[in-house]
């Protein structure tokens, strides 16, 4: 009986421990006129990334590239994470950090926001890379 209970634990153990691959569900990647683009990807566990590029200017007139978005994972503990960063010449900024439950429709909303914001259209849900001149 002893050996049974054994067994029984030892395949529990190793079907628990079996997790199916993760593999890309969407990606995006589209770029525009002026040194914007669009750049996402969302994975089948739940991890997702979204960025937005732009170009600004300094008092001189120099260029440089401005990147903001933001990703989310879910820890070993089961806790979702979802970060908000910007960048640019000054470096890497997180913005926002939220530990919890994370739900899609937040990421969405955070997601139709920065599109809003600098006037940008929402990529299609399907896979696709796309450079405008």
């Amino acid at each position: 009986m002893l050996v049974k209970i054994v067994f029984l634990v030892l395949i529990a153990v190793v079907v628990e421990s079996q997790t199916p691959p993760v593999t890309v569900v969407n990606s995006y990647f589209e770029i525009y006129s002026g040194g914007r683009y669009i750049y996402m990807y969302e994975l089948s566990d739940g991890t997702k990334q979204f960025e937005i590029g732009y170009t600004r200017y300094t008092s001189d007139g120099t260029p440089y590239q401005v990147s903001e978005g933001y990703y989310i994972y879910k820890t070993p503990d089961d806790q979702w994470v979802r970060v908000a960063y910007f960048a640019d010449k000054d470096g890497y900024k997180v913005i926002d950090i939220y530990i919890g439950a994370t739900r899609k429709q937040e990421a969405d909303k955070l997601f139709q926001q920065l599109l809003n914001k600098h006037k940008l259209p929402k990529p299609p849900q399907k896979n696709k890379i796309k450079i405008q001149k």
